[in-house]
């Protein structure tokens, strides 16, 4: 910034500008969020304060926070927060950033067991990530209980603390695994968004995703379908005989994830997204 923001609707200005001038989207929108971050305040706050004074702190905490955007590191990583469904979830380095095309996992779970809202259904969650799937469903079924699966303990940390900060402690088991291979039992929804991008497409992600995103969380191997085969073999394991089991994919990748569950006997349903990709695929026996 060229002159030291004397008030917030000076370091409001500043940063819109700024930003503007690396053609980042709605500059002013996004000029509010970053102050609210900086200065841990609410936007709404900052717009009925215009003549709040800015500390030298304060404008030390936004330099920082614009130098990170400026660089192309997504807003939600510099909040370290997300709003997934009806929720707002904690994330770090160690997850993927909840996207919301993967809400659509959520709606056609829930479409699933819709006559069954209230009973004590079973769900669980495979590369559970932050917890946004799982705790997203608990928050709408207010009966079931959830497991959450990761390889990753950092991961498994951040969705326990998510599952706690969202009340869902005593309804959540966190479980440390390679997808289902230490799960028994059987669950009424099954949810999984697996790495799914291929091995040698992931440098031609854009920043925003390659720099930030796990690349555990990313990467599907070599024709990005590596986890899946893991997958879908055990779904008729352990899903109920009128569970679902809701499966993100990438890009032209449905017909293939479809036909492996066709394969052992599953019936399945490819769904579009808000893009009208194909990002979903759901499985029942």
């Amino acid at each position: 910034m060229t002159d030291a923001p004397a008030t917030v609707a000076d370091a409001m200005r500043q940063t819109a500008l700024a930003l503007a001038e690396m053609h980042m989207p709605d500059p002013r929108r996004e000029a509010r969020l970053l102050l609210a971050v900086a200065l841990d305040a609410e936007p709404l706050q900052l717009v009925t304060e215009p003549q709040r004074p800015m500390s030298a702190s304060d404008r030390a905490a936004l330099s920082a926070a614009l130098a990170r955007r400026l660089a192309g590191e997504p807003l939600s990583r510099i909040a370290g927060t997300r709003g997934f469904w009806t929720l707002d979830l904690a994330i770090s380095p160690a997850v993927l950033d909840p996207r919301p095309e993967t809400e659509l996992l959520v709606e056609q779970a829930l479409a699933h067991v819709r006559h069954r809202h209230n009973e004590p259904l079973r769900v669980l969650d495979l590369g559970t990530g932050s917890g946004c799937i799982l705790l997203a469903l608990l928050a709408e079924l207010p009966n079931a209980l959830g497991i959450g699966v990761d390889r990753s303990q950092e991961a498994l940390a951040m969705a326990r603390t998510n599952g706690e900060s969202s009340d869902f402690a005593s309804r959540t088991l966190w479980v440390s695994g390679n997808w289902a291979d230490a799960i028994t039992g059987s669950f009424d929804i099954i949810a999984s968004n697996p790495p799914y991008i291929p091995a040698g497409a992931l440098a031609t992600l854009d920043r925003s995703v390659r720099a930030h995103d796990p690349a555990a969380a990313l990467d599907g191997g070599p024709d990005g379908l590596a986890a899946y085969r893991l997958l879908i073999p055990t779904i008729p394991r352990l899903l109920t005989s009128d569970g679902i089991a809701c499966l993100e994919v990438g890009r032209g990748q449905a017909p293939q994830v479809a036909e492996m569950a066709a394969k052992i006997g599953c019936t399945t349903q490819i769904l579009v997204d808000f893009a009208g990709i194909q990002r979903c695929v759901t499985v029942m026996r």
